[in-house]
């Protein structure tokens, strides 16, 4: 009898250091949560923005950020650690950006995402500034992010990495009423990448 539970003992011993999760990918759930409640916190201020910013990309003009590719005429592309020039740009009145933000923030909130395509072709960015504390200051950056419709996905900056997450129709759809992609822009792309891509931007 003591022999069997011995043995029954050692087994459970066994399973249990099997089923233990090793330090490293402790970590790494532990980071993903974090990420998912700060992804979640940022939603919910971006409701309270004081400016929102649309912007057209040059989809093919990714520089590596620094002094020289690093003003107000380029916009980062945080995940690659590159910018890309501006075509132009609409600051949203409140009712313009009521439906984008309420998109937006479905995504932010979603805590699952596989990030799209492993590509990403700048087409549009959102900038979104916070009320100023004061009349002097500027409203701090809630939000920096470019989208790509043909990968599906979108920057998204922690204040410690950045990556890519699954943009929507949706958003997709607001984003083009609002600041629409030119021609020339859409033939441009057509022309760089031809049957390579089965979506224009």
């Amino acid at each position: 009898m003591a022999r069997i539970l011995t043995l029954l003992m050692a087994s459970l011993s066994a399973l249990a250091s099997a089923q233990e999760v090793s330090p490293s990918d402790n970590y790494e759930s532990q980071i993903a949560h974090v990420r998912i409640r700060y992804r979640q916190e940022i939603a919910k201020q971006i409701h309270s923005a004081s400016v929102v910013e649309l912007v057209l990309l040059r989809f093919d003009d990714l520089k590596e950020a620094g002094p020289f590719n690093d003003d107000d005429s380029r916009f980062p592309i945080t995940p690659f650690g590159k910018t890309t020039s501006i075509i132009s740009s609409k600051t949203l009145s409140a009712s313009e950006r009521r439906q984008l933000l309420q998109a937006l923030a479905t995504q932010l909130e979603k805590p699952v995402h596989d990030g799209g395509a492993f590509c990403h072709y700048p087409i549009h960015g959102i900038r979104i500034l916070a009320k100023p504390r004061d009349e002097a200051s500027e409203g701090e950056a809630i939000f920096t992010g470019s989208f790509c419709w043909v990968c599906k996905n979108f920057g998204f900056t922690y204040p410690d990495a950045a990556e890519w997450l699954d943009t929507s129709s949706e958003l997709q759809d607001i984003c083009n009423k609002l600041l629409p992609v030119p021609a020339q822009e859409r033939a441009r792309f057509n022309a760089t990448f031809g049957s390579r891509s089965k979506a224009e931007p």
